[in-house]
């Protein structure tokens, strides 16, 4: 008998890009999926970000109360993307919902439910939080306890 895997692979995180790519925002979609899969981040912290937290000339996201770090390629073409193709300019925050309103916490739970009906993934924030946090430890075990020591509330 094999046990689950605690993760998702890069094949689901395609399938789930497929799932996207099906959505009414294409590109927003895509942002959020390569932003949760990359960096691991809070449903609260994609929210709060605004246009001015992403330097898109040196490639860098700002995270609030989290630090800065680098975007890797393909989060931020994904980025460029939905800036250049779906962003409401009107939205005082990064990701716009409906006429020009900051996307919702409501809002973000039906993409990822919509996601898990499309791809057949199942996937929630935290997992996605999981996986990355995962992958980091493989990657840079000392780099993700301090990343993960920083982000604890005292």
């Amino acid at each position: 008998m094999t046990q689950a895997q605690p993760w998702l692979s890069p094949t689901d995180f395609d399938k789930l890009l497929q799932a996207a790519d099906r959505s009414g925002h294409p590109y927003r979609d895509r942002a959020l999926l390569h932003l949760f899969w990359h960096f691991g981040p809070s449903p609260r912290q994609v929210l709060a970000l605004t246009l001015q937290d992403v330097n898109f000339l040196a490639g860098r996201l700002r995270w609030p109360r989290g630090g800065e770090q680098p975007l890797p390629p393909e989060v931020l073409q994904a980025l460029t993307s939905y800036i250049s193709f779906e962003r409401d300019a009107r939205c005082p925050r990064l990701f716009s919902g409906r006429r020009g309103r900051p996307l919702t916490a409501v809002q973000l739970d039906a993409f990822f439910r919509r996601l898990r009906a499309l791809s057949g993934v199942a996937v929630t924030p935290r997992i996605l939080r999981m996986c990355a946090l995962y992958r980091m430890l493989r990657a840079n075990p000392v780099r993700a306890m301090t990343v993960v020591m920083g982000r604890r509330t005292r």
